[in-house]
């Protein structure tokens, strides 16, 4: 159809949504893109239906193209539309160039799927403040590397034994771990449940999980990571899902390819924590979600997310008293550092104590803390904020539900804005926690070490 466009003429169709958004249509999506002949994209959703014995989950747009002489300088796009009046409402609607398209996904020159065009325009904002984690070229800041798990759950299940003997080390799984917890859920006979409160206290408390794999294989299959523990993130995930960006640490044992795990052999300890902090901020967070059309956090999304440079991280912040990494990975090793088998994540980052007491209402100060920071490190102002928390409906209804509030944007929200006053007033931040962060009085008692 693109070919037997005039010089001077337009084609409109109906294809896929995926045609501007997957990667096995990249190179085509690009290709028009650079040329200049995309004009308009906007997307459906079939929900209402609008093609009856079509899946309403099914998504598809009307695409429009342009001849060689009739070049579009910039696109018209909106997403998440049930029905054509819908493009009545200015809002659902923006218009980005091909330069624009570049910055947001310079890999792959794939659409994003912003909401609004406030959305579009707050994501721009941030990719010209920060460059993607890695490009295709290979650049990158960070010198990051992934894999797929340690273990394949259908190639290895030879491999897999029962979970309890004693030759095995646990096969972490991704319905295990949430953000900042690596004991997110367990084993209890053939179902998979969430761990207990009471249960997180206890600093000895192992998850249960499916499978056991045997030692000697995980540790052939770590030794030339040489690492104290892993940084993983969730494959499988969706904009509809409380959160979509999962990342968290684990202990250095058995891993399924439901979890990612990423490297960064050049980073230190301290900047691998900053990061982590980063990567589950609601901030990262909303933009995983204008950039996701599907269920996977897949490798190239992963490589097209703002991230700031170690260097940045790294820098003196008045108001944080010292390097933003130094701040942020002591809120980090707080949230993570929960239980004995994570002691090398303490280590990792210079504590060698206890593991810190699992206490609820410290861990939602702490985690709000850390998203007002991630606000003021990625530049968003405080309008926005509320814009970006009102996007997570939810964490809000969950708040509401328990608090008859939006208890979650409230927090962030004052930390936000006395971060912003400390940092006008080129003063340090005085933390709502007492004692502060990771303070060694917050710690289990020794006499908790498991015996060896």
């Amino acid at each position: 159809m693109r070919n037997v466009i005039g010089p001077t003429g337009r084609v409109g169709m109906i294809v896929p949504t995926g045609i501007a958004t997957d990667d096995t249509t990249k190179f085509f999506f690009a290709d028009c893109v650079d040329r200049q002949s995309l004009v308009s994209l906007y997307d459906f959703e079939n929900a209402k239906p609008l093609f009856t014995g079509v899946h309403r989950s099914y998504k598809f747009c009307l695409l429009t193209l342009s001849g060689t002489e009739r070049p579009a300088n910039a696109a018209e796009f909106a997403f998440f539309l049930h029905d054509p009046a819908d493009l009545a409402e200015s809002d659902r609607r923006f218009t980005l160039s091909s330069t624009d398209i570049a910055l947001i996904n310079p890999n792959t020159k794939t659409a994003a799927v912003f909401r609004s065009a406030r959305a579009a325009q707050l994501t721009l904002g941030i990719y010209r403040r920060f460059p993607v984690l890695l490009t295709s070229q290979g650049h990158s800041t960070w010198s990051p590397r992934t894999r797929p798990g340690l273990f394949h759950m259908g190639n290895d299940a030879p491999l897999f034994l029962e979970p309890d003997d004693r030759d095995a080390k646990r096969l972490y799984e991704a319905k295990f771990a949430h953000q900042f917890d690596h004991r997110w859920a367990t084993m209890l006979g053939s179902e998979v449940t969430e761990v207990a409160v009471n249960e997180r206290t206890d600093p000895n408390y192992r998850v249960t999980t499916r499978y056991g794999v045997p030692r000697s294989i995980v540790s052939e299959r770590l030794v030339q990571e040489r690492v104290k523990w892993l940084f993983g993130f969730r494959d499988i995930t969706n904009t509809t899902n409380e959160r979509s960006a999962i990342f968290f640490a684990l202990p250095p044992e058995g891993v399924g390819d439901n979890i990612k795990l990423l490297f960064l052999d050049d980073a230190t300890p301290v900047l691998k924590a900053a990061l982590l902090a980063l990567m589950n901020s609601f901030i990262l967070d909303f933009v995983v979600r204008q950039k996701m059309n599907g269920t996977h956090l897949s490798m190239f999304l992963l490589w097209q997310l703002p991230v700031p440079p170690p260097a940045v991280l790294k820098d003196e912040c008045v108001w944080a008293g010292g390097p933003l990494s130094d701040w942020l990975a002591l809120r980090v090793l707080e949230l993570t550092y929960t239980a004995w088998d994570l002691e090398g994540f303490g280590q990792d980052l210079g504590y060698h104590g206890p593991p810190f007491r699992w206490d609820p209402s410290r861990r939602n100060l702490l985690r709000a803390e850390l998203d007002a920071a991630c606000f003021q490190i990625y530049g968003v102002e405080r309008d926005d904020i509320d814009y970006v928390m009102e996007s997570f409906p939810i964490v809000k209804k969950k708040d509401m539900a328990l608090f008859d509030e939006y208890r979650t944007k409230r927090m962030v929200l004052e930390c936000f804005e006395a971060i912003a006053e400390a940092k006008a007033a080129e003063r340090e931040y005085e933390t709502v926690l007492y004692p502060r962060p990771a303070h060694p009085s917050l710690s289990h008692h020794e006499s908790t070490r498991p015996a060896s």
